[in-house]
């Protein structure tokens, strides 16, 4: 009898067990098949659309050279959405100015020519960049909205004019940046001896052991990352086409005129335009000008110690040669 109840309950279960085997199979295909299409999905989602294009912020560090605590800091125009890079011996005296005028500020020299009164950021009102919070300049530099502008000039032509100024010019400038630098007594006394005999080849020579903002590589002046944030670079040898570009190309936000219009058309030199007689008062740039101090050996050291400013093409500086 047991037996027989054994042999009932054996079957009932192997009756079950083919019963449910299809709808085990069933549900676990079901489940699998979901999972996958789950971890497809979510592999899906961890890749880069094809369509979509990454754009990323550069950074802005304290480091970074454009905050650097010096008189060319980046001068920031809200107005107008303009953050200027002013350049040593690129006018930027002229151009401060300029964005004194943009900012309804007394726009003409000091009397007695004390420029510094207009080039000093600690007492010229201007606003530069690094009075922002370090986020909001960052967010600033990396705004397509805002224009970022430079100029610059030709190495040799920009380092001749470093020389008339601040070596033949104001040797005070360089004899308290540059010979007092210089250890032993006789060596002081030899560069002021060559500042007087007015030598640019000594000149040339100490621009690698006396660093300046005036004589450094504009290159350098702004960090390798915001070049490419730079979508203006103005050059001096066309400075008032150059100017004129840009003043046409910012519009105010109060009144929808442009820079051209309200400061830059007029009102200049004898009611001129900005820059029009190009009165930056760096004239060195005829190539009659610069053989008088050059040498071939000089223009050869020039063209190998600056050789960063003609090799990057963000600049678009193109060679002065003055000798075959």
């Amino acid at each position: 009898m047991t037996r027989h109840y054994l042999s009932i309950i054996l079957a009932c279960c192997m009756l079950l067990m083919h019963n449910i085997t299809p709808l085990v199979t069933s549900v676990r295909n079901q489940w699998c098949s979901s999972n996958a299409s789950i971890s497809h999905n979510i592999d899906s989602s961890l890749q880069p659309s094809p369509s979509r294009k990454e754009t990323r912020n550069v950074q802005l560090l304290r480091s970074d050279s454009i905050l650097r605590d010096w008189w060319e800091k980046p001068v920031v125009v809200e107005e107008y959405s303009l953050i200027f890079f002013p350049i040593p011996k690129v006018a930027c005296t002229e151009f401060k100015l300029l964005f004194h005028r943009m900012m309804g500020l007394q726009y003409s020299l000091p009397s007695m020519g004390n420029v510094h009164r207009i080039q000093n950021p600690s007492i010229n009102k201007l606003k530069t960049l690094d009075e922002y919070p370090i986020w909001k300049a960052e967010e600033m530099l990396n705004n397509p909205n805002y224009k970022k502008a430079v100029f610059v000039r030709e190495p040799k032509e920009r380092i001749l004019s470093a020389f008339l100024n601040k070596f033949v010019m104001d040797r005070f400038y360089f004899r308290t940046m540059c010979c007092s630098q210089l250890i032993r007594k006789e060596d002081q006394n030899h560069c002021d001896d060559m500042m007087y005999e007015k030598n640019f080849s000594y000149f040339l020579e100490s621009t690698q052991w006396c660093f300046d903002s005036h004589w450094e590589p504009q290159y350098f002046m702004i960090d390798a990352k915001w070049w490419s944030r730079i979508d203006f670079v103005g050059h001096m040898h066309n400075i008032f086409n150059d100017s004129r570009t840009l003043l046409k190309s910012l519009v105010s936000k109060k009144d929808g005129l442009t820079a051209w219009d309200k400061v830059g058309k007029d009102g200049w030199d004898h009611n001129q335009a900005f820059m029009e007689s190009n009165s930056a008062g760096h004239a060195t740039n005829t190539t009659a000008k610069m053989v008088q101090y050059y040498t071939r050996e000089l223009e050869l050291f020039v063209e190998e110690k600056y050789a960063v400013e003609w090799q990057h093409e963000e600049l678009g500086l193109e060679k002065i040669r003055l000798f075959k």
